[in-house]
């Protein structure tokens, strides 16, 4: 079974503080825009991947590009599309 990482599991150096707002446009938020009516019937969870990692659907982009981006400042992410 994979684990899911949370927001709160990661650790920003100090150097990178940041506060995220309950406005903050989430992954699945910027999905949604991207997909449209498709993201209902697939199942999220199995879908969107960051480096291996299962991202959660409310984790905000902003929190993502902070913490989670390459050093060229782009995150490499991967939507499965088929179950």
């Amino acid at each position: 079974m994979e684990e899911v990482c949370t927001p709160a599991q990661y650790r920003a150096s100090s150097s990178m503080k940041h506060t995220y707002s309950e406005k903050s446009r989430t992954l699945e938020a910027a999905l949604h825009g991207i997909l449209r009516n498709d993201l209902e019937t697939l199942d999220f969870q199995r879908m969107a991947r960051l480096h291996g990692i299962r991202i959660l659907p409310e984790t905000p982009i902003s929190y993502l590009s902070i913490n989670l981006s390459y050093p060229d400042n782009f995150l490499h992410l991967v939507i499965f599309l088929h179950s």
